[in-house]
């Protein structure tokens, strides 16, 4: 019948544009649609018998793997009834159970949601069709819904169940009965553009290229519209799909009828059952991109090349790669050619024709034709080309690569010496198969004559195989290399003979052989190494796995071999494969660390395209090395390799270039080049979103997504979404084609991050807010990276409104500031002249203070000299009573003088920091009593009567010198402002918890005014009468301060006009003191103590005036030396006239002089003022103490400065005493008399007891380390007569004058009398204590030089003889 043709204007897609209804024959019960079943079941037994026939053919090499998705990958349904593939390369599948889609990494289902409109209306999906980009249209049983697939919501187009097909061509096209509708816009309103006779049903709708509407029926064929008219070309069939290939040619598949192809000049042919089909029922048609076509029928998938005629059909063979189901429902292509199989109880099934490139040969069962054994070993190749294979267990097989045949080889005497062979070779001179075995020796196979000759091993025959375990056969010129079990042998097949190899070795286990162009055979065993051994020479060398670099990688060598390069190849077992370096005899090993990803090498062979290429097979699959680039490429299961498991040897590389693997599930074989297939562009992106562990939907109620994530560029997060995950897709579903992807996220690291098999999602935890960008790429690709922008927002305390709030919080709060501040400004203005008179004030107290302390310093100077005078006269006791009274008021006034210094001194510690008190338990009246009795003169002077009143015997904790100065401030105020005839009472009470002290006068009292401020520092009342009652302002300051330190408070009461009344309080009990403020022992003499004795040793009761004066300071009983050095004539002088009496006295004005007479005169005592000219008192006492020569001279420092730093830092440097101005005249002499006494006793005990009184008498380092020497030094020679003093010297690295001047002084002995009394000592204690030994054994056994001089010296010592000593008599 002829067709009508007419070209649509503008361009159409490509390929299919729609497929039929799906349907399946009545007696399976889909849809209720009729069905004559009654011939389907006459035709089911030709078509089985038909099936089982081609089934033995096609397995002889099955070489397409099909890949599976089902209901285990996530497949909502079995029954896979259409496919679609978007621009995307996503996989859309329709199953009666909800739509489906797979991107590579997982699959997810469409399903009507109870109460959504936006979701699936019906789950039975029958048909999908698309526009080609966002729009997704599916017919469904009881209707035609659209998916938007940017927000991946639904839209129902129409409802009913009369809807037959449909199709997108510009619009949507379907069929309602026999009407064919066009969709006018989304609402779902069409309009019918076509109409069929009544009773017809349409199936299947297509418009083809020209832009002619193919129509299917369910009974009557197809009916074809185009320029207005209607034809009826086939009018017979219950068509299933109209198909145009990319010649424009037209498939039409039935339900009975086979198929028809329509040509485009309007040629119409049926095919039927028979040579190209298994079946009538031809279900859906696809082309691949090499124009085969691809038919699905009921009972199997037919490959047909239109070119050729040829056709071969794939039905399920239980290959867990095989087809899973043979009823074959829809066939689509995507854009990398690969090819998805819809079936009808398998789920979707997807391969690549183009990529499908090893040809897998398996073990058929002992009678089947194929391999006998499914494990295969080495192999050869015969001069026919023909494959020879060794296998475990099944004999020696022959392959024809042209009839892809196998056949086992018959051994004439019908059994093999064994069926496990391990290795072959073809003698292609004597046409003679060479046959290793496992047990079974080695056989030879004559090709020509079929004869077969086997050789054994013969237990004492070394002629003989070592082992019939023969594991590599080699020629080499002429002969054979034959490695076993036990050895290597040289095999002559003319006499055949065999010469063992290196026998002496005990090689055993021999792994394999390689001869290299320099005729050296190389031996590669399981645990020794390798060997070469030079057939020229004889001679070997043996390589070791050492430490050392440039050693094999391990002792377990699998096999050895030699490139086109001549260069020697080792696989190792443990780490990759060895290259040999002749050059500089060593190995270079390539393994993991260059991307292998097998370690144990089981053999290489070089490749036969490139010389600079090996390939290998390994434990984990096969590989490809590239020698120049160093980088191998692997081929497993992960990029389509069908092996999982690589024999040992199982390499081959034949003629032809075609490569065989052996495993242990049969054997592969592929064309080298196949592996070199331009790779298939695809896209890699994200698709899926999770936000704490909960999946992401656009338009859910997150609202973070309003299109799928695929079609997003920018996500944004609320911070606490602490865990994200993306998901990933790929459209690339070739194995062969896939290379690993990897991600990174920048904003948190420029990392790449590789993404490991199994890991479908991204996972991100805790992110801080920012903005990041995630990035995926696939690995040495151009793919374009797929980029992801994520910002994750701040709380809301630090996002942008919140720090506009923050800035306008901040202005407000800096204009009230400065409004504030303005106010201030202006009452600052106005406090500004205070503050200056304040801080005038303070400097003017300050200076006073300065001037105050400087002017005291320099007072005590002069007044030392007025009080030392004083108390000389007074000790005098030449005068009269008038005299002496009026000295006496001297005196006094003098003393009164140095407590207003001290005062003042003692304000200056308060002011620089609280001193530390130390309490004890006394009795606080009879101490304030002991006080005031001081005053009690002084007041009589002044008629005034001062009153003691004790009303309490209680105990308190105080520091004594601390409150002597309260009750002293206090008793001298009061007495300073009660007039004469007045009255002061002293007052001591107690209750339960306190003791008081009250101090009341009848003075003129203090004013309201004042009397706030009283206790205020430099205070001073403004009705001050008299120059005698004006005070320094500083004595009542000091008061309270020593009162708070006691935890205790003072307080004043006045009446003007009628007196003045203080009161000091101060709690009972220790518990309110610190434990370092609590002294738990007599307190010890410190410098501060020291620096107070001569004040109380000044307050002593002087003696009465007597007119006798003849008393005279006694004389001194020895003659010593003292030096004064003071740079002041007045005390200097005074100084003379004290010590005068007791010591020779020189003086010196300053250090340097004091230096130059010490070093000349060796004084007993240095007495030194401190503040001196040219060098001061301390410094010369460091000199001193630093001279080895007159280093133990005591030192007494004289100084006004009375802190304890300043006594601690004289004591420090070595001063022996620290004396403060003004000083006690017999305090001072006694403690210089104290000084030498004590030095002159620790001499006399030194010299009677040497050893032990070494330490005392030593007052400072540098004596004592001479001392501890000179003791040794006597200790080692004193029994050797000629130890003298000039040997003494010498070992003691001084001249005899230095020494003996030091030892003298410091000693008080000559070191030739030191020496005598220890060799004395020594031996009076030998007479007593070793009575056995003559006098004179002891005499030299102490270093005399005779025992008559011994005696000599004995009795001048101790006034008898030795043998008087020894027996005890006169002691």
């Amino acid at each position: 019948m002829p067709l009508i043709v007419q070209k649509p204007a503008g361009n159409t897609p490509h390929g299919p544009k729609t497929n039929a209804r799906e349907a399946q024959p009545s007696c399976l019960n889909q849809y209720g649609i009729a069905m004559d079943c009654k011939r389907l079941h006459t035709t089911a037994f030709f078509s089985l018998l038909l099936i089982f026939t081609l089934f033995t053919s096609l397995l002889k090499a099955q070489n397409i793997e099909f890949n599976h998705l089902t209901p285990d990958e996530g497949l909502s349904q079995i029954s896979a009834n259409s496919l679609y593939a978007d621009r995307d390369g996503v996989i859309w599948i329709a199953t009666r159970v909800g739509l489906n889609s797979y991107d590579g990494n997982s699959i997810r289902v469409y399903a009507n949601k109870t109460g959504d409109a936006n979701s699936l209306f019906c789950n039975n999906v029958t048909h999908l069709t698309g526009d080609g980009d966002r729009k997704l249209f599916l017919l469904c049983a009881e209707g035609i819904a659209r998916l938007d697939l940017q927000t991946r919501q639904f839209k129902t187009l129409k409802y009913g169940n009369t809807i037959g097909a449909i199709c997108y061509y510009g619009r949507l096209y379907f069929s309602e009965r026999n009407e064919i509708h066009r969709l006018l816009d989304e609402t779902g309103r069409s309009k019918a553009c076509v109409r069929l006779p009544k009773g017809q049903y349409v199936t299947s709708l297509t418009i083809d290229t020209r832009g002619r509407m193919w129509i299917g029926t369910r009974e009557n064929g197809v009916y074809c519209y185009a320029g207005n008219r209607l034809t009826h070309p086939i009018i017979e069939g219950y068509i299933t799909q109209i198909y145009e290939d990319r010649g424009g040619k037209l498939w039409i598949g039935s339900w009975n009828n086979g198929f028809w192809t329509i040509d485009n000049q309007g040629h119409i042919d049926n095919i039927r059952k028979g040579k190209l089909l298994v079946s009538n029922f031809v279900r859906t048609f696809c082309e691949d991109n090499s124009g085969k076509m691809w038919i699905g029928t009921y009972l199997g998938l037919v490959r047909y090349d239109p070119r050729t005629g040829q056709s071969r059909t794939f039905i399920p063979d239980g290959r867990e790669d095989g087809l899973t189901n043979a009823s074959i429902w829809s066939i689509i292509k995507d854009r990398q050619g690969t090819l998805w199989l819809g079936t009808y109880f398998g789920g979707v099934n997807y391969f690549n024709p183009e990529y499908e490139i090893f040809t897998q040969y398996r073990f058929k069962g002992e009678n089947a034709a194929g391999l006998s054994s499914q494990i295969v070993g080495r192999m050869t190749e015969d001069d026919k080309g023909n494959l020879w294979i060794c296998t475990e267990g099944g004999g020696l097989n022959i392959f024809s690569p042209r009839s892809q045949a196998f056949s086992v080889y018959k051994y004439p005497d019908a059994k093999p010496s064994h069926n496990n062979l391990k290795s072959i070779y073809f003698d292609k001179s004597r046409r003679t198969m060479w046959v290793g075995t496992h047990l079974g020796g080695l056989d030879r196979i004559a090709l020509s004559t079929g004869k077969v000759r086997n050789y054994r091993h013969k237990a004492g025959d070394r002629q003989s195989l070592p082992s019939d375990i023969v594991r590599d056969i080699k020629p080499y010129r002429g002969q054979l290399v034959i490695a076993t079990q036990e050895g290597v042998v040289m095999m002559d097949p003319e006499k055949e003979t065999f010469t063992p190899l290196l026998a002496k070795e005990n090689l055993r286990m021999v792994q394999g052989l390689c001869i290299d162009r320099k005729d050296r055979l190389w031996i590669a065993t399981e645990a020794r190494g390798v060997y070469c051994y030079a057939f020229s020479t004889k001679k070997f060398r043996h390589y070791r796995h050492l430490p050392s670099e440039g050693s094999i990688s391990c002792n377990n060598i699998n096999s050895i071999m030699t490139d086109r390069e001549g260069r020697i190849w080792l696989s190792t077992a443990n780490d990759g494969i060895d290259l040999y370096d002749e050059q500089h005899d060593r190995f270079i090993n390539y393994g993991r660390k260059d991307g292998l990803i097998g370690a144990c090498v089981y053999a290489i062979e070089p490749s036969s395209l490139n010389a600079n290429e090996l390939l290998l097979i390994t434990n984990q699959g096969f590989s490809v090395f590239n020698i120049k680039s160093k980088i191998f490429r692997n081929y497993n299961k992960e990029n389509g390799f069908p092996l999982a498991t690589i024999n040992e040897n199982a390499l081959y590389v034949a003629r032809n270039g075609t490569v065989y693997l052996g495993g242990v599930r049969g054997m592969v074989a592929f064309r080298e080049q196949d592996l070199y297939k331009k790779s298939r562009p695809y896209k890699v992106g994200f698709c899926g979103l999770y936000i704490n562990g909960r999946q992401i939907l656009p338009g859910d109620d997150s609202r973070i997504l309003t299109h799928a994530l695929r079609y997003t560029s920018e996500i944004e997060l609320g911070y606490d979404r602490s865990v994200l995950g993306v998901e990933y897709y790929t459209s690339n579903y070739i194995k062969a084609n896939a290379l690993p992807l990897e991600y990174r996220l920048v904003g948190s690291s420029e990392q790449w991050f590789p993404i490991h098999a199994g890991q479908k999602k991204l996972d991100f935890f805790n992110l801080p807010p920012g903005r990041y960008t995630l990035e995926l790429r696939s690995v040495g690709t151009k793919v374009p990276e797929a980029r992801l922008g994520i910002r994750i927002l701040p709380p809301w305390y630090r996002s942008w409104w919140a720090y506009v709030l923050y800035f306008c919080l901040t202005a407000i709060a800096v204009m009230w500031l400065v409004r504030g501040y303005r106010k201030r400004i202006r009452l600052a203005e106005s406090l500004k002249y205070e503050k200056i008179h304040a801080r005038n004030i303070e400097k003017r107290n300050q200076s006073k203070i300065r001037f105050f302390t400087n002017v005291s310093h320099e007072i005590r100077t002069p007044l030392t000299v007025i009080i030392g005078l004083a108390e000389s006269l007074l000790h005098s006791r030449k005068f009269t009573n008038d005299i002496y009274n009026q000295l006496l008021g001297i005196y006094r006034n003098s003393n009164q003088l140095r407590e207003l210094i001290s005062e003042l001194l003692d304000f200056k510690k308060h002011e620089k920091a609280h001193p530390k008190i130390s309490v004890h338990e006394g009795k606080w009246s009879p101490f304030v009593f002991d006080v005031c009795s001081l005053f009690k003169e002084y007041a009589a002077c002044l008629d005034i009567n001062l009153t003691f009143k004790s009303e309490t015997d209680a105990t308190v904790w105080f520091d004594n010198r601390q409150m002597r100065k309260v009750v002293n401030n206090l008793v001298s105020n009061a007495l300073k402002h009660t007039p004469q005839g007045g009255s002061i009472t002293v007052t001591t009470e107690s209750d339960e918890t306190c003791a008081r002290l009250r101090v009341t006068d009848t003075g003129n009292g203090i004013a309201p005014n004042d009397l706030s401020h009283v206790f205020d520092r430099f205070y001073q009342g403004h009705e001050i009468e008299s120059l005698a009652e004006m005070g320094t302002g500083i004595g009542l300051n000091l008061t309270q301060d020593i009162i708070r330190q006691h935890h205790g408070k003072v307080t004043v009461t006045s009446v003007v006009g009628q007196g003045t009344t203080f009161t000091v309080e101060l709690p009972l009990g220790k518990s309110h003191f610190s434990a370092d403020q609590i002294a738990v022992a007599p307190v010890a003499e410190t410098a501060e103590n020291t620096a107070e004795e001569p004040k109380k040793q000044s307050q002593m009761p002087l003696p009465a005036p007597q007119n006798n004066t003849d008393d005279t300071p006694t004389p001194a009983t020895f003659d010593a030396t003292a030096l004064v050095v003071e740079d002041n004539d007045d005390i200097r002088q005074l100084l003379v006239t004290l010590l005068s009496p007791y010591y020779r006295t020189l003086t010196a004005v300053d250090g340097l002089e004091g230096l130059e007479k010490i070093k000349d005169e060796m004084p007993d005592i240095i007495i030194s003022d401190v503040l001196m000219p040219n060098m001061s008192g301390i410094e010369m006492c460091k000199a001193i103490k630093q001279d080895f020569a007159i280093c133990h001279i005591p030192v007494v420092l004289l100084t006004a400065r009375t802190a304890a730093e300043q006594a601690l830092e004289g004591l420090k440097i070595g001063a022996d005493d620290y004396i403060t101005k003004p000083f006690n005249n017999e305090f001072l002499i006694s403690r210089c008399n104290n000084l030498v006494n004590s030095r002159r006793l620790l001499q006399h005990k030194f010299g009677e007891h040497p050893h032990t009184e070494a330490n005392m008498l030593a007052s400072n380092p540098l004596d004592k380390e001479m001392l501890d020497r000179a003791m040794k030094i006597i200790d080692k020679h004193y029994m050797n007569s000629d130890f003298s003093v000039d040997v003494f010297a010498r070992e003691m690295g001084l001249s005899r004058t230095s020494l003996f001047t030091k030892w003298k002084t410091l000693t008080g002995q000559t070191p030739n009398e030191f020496i005598m009394r220890i060799r004395l000592r020594k031996a009076a204690k030998m007479l007593r204590e070793k009575p056995h030994m003559s006098i004179a054994e002891i005499s030299y056994s102490n270093g005399f030089s005779s025992p008559r001089y011994f005696c000599k010296c004995f009795k001048d010592r101790y006034q008898q003889q030795p043998s008087t000593y020894r027996n005890g008599e006169g002691t």
